[in-house]
């Protein structure tokens, strides 16, 4: 079902992070894959924000720590937006995804991430 499917592709799109983090350069990976797939976090449909959240989650949990740097600003900013947003599917992925990244490059929260959680919620 939908489920499954979209689990495969959030497996498939770790897989790709994995493989293109080790030849492209953190911004290349923003340019290339992240920002793409926080675009998709803002679909219409509650299945592809919820794809899209997870997708987000497994790609930072995927790329390495000097990957995830110069993504980090424009994924916090991302995260807040989308978990601030009522009526938004995937927050359980995101905030996962938000520990993912704070537990990888914690200089991203320019605070203690239950303040980042207090300003998203």
């Amino acid at each position: 079902g939908e489920a499954t499917v979209r689990d495969s592709f959030t497996a498939a799109l770790a897989s790709a992070a994995r493989s293109a983090g080790a030849a492209a350069t953190g911004r290349e990976l923003l340019t290339l894959l992240v920002r793409p797939l926080l675009k998709a976090l803002e679909g219409r449909t509650a299945p592809l924000q919820q794809g899209a959240a997870q997708a987000v989650r497994e790609v930072v949990r995927a790329l390495e720590p000097h990957q995830l740097r110069p993504c980090a600003s424009a994924l916090v900013g991302a995260l807040r937006k989308h978990l601030r947003e009522r009526g938004k599917e995937g927050r359980p992925a995101l905030l996962e995804c938000a520990a993912a990244l704070f537990a990888a490059v914690p200089e991203a929260c320019h605070s203690h991430p239950d303040d980042f959680l207090a300003a998203s919620v």
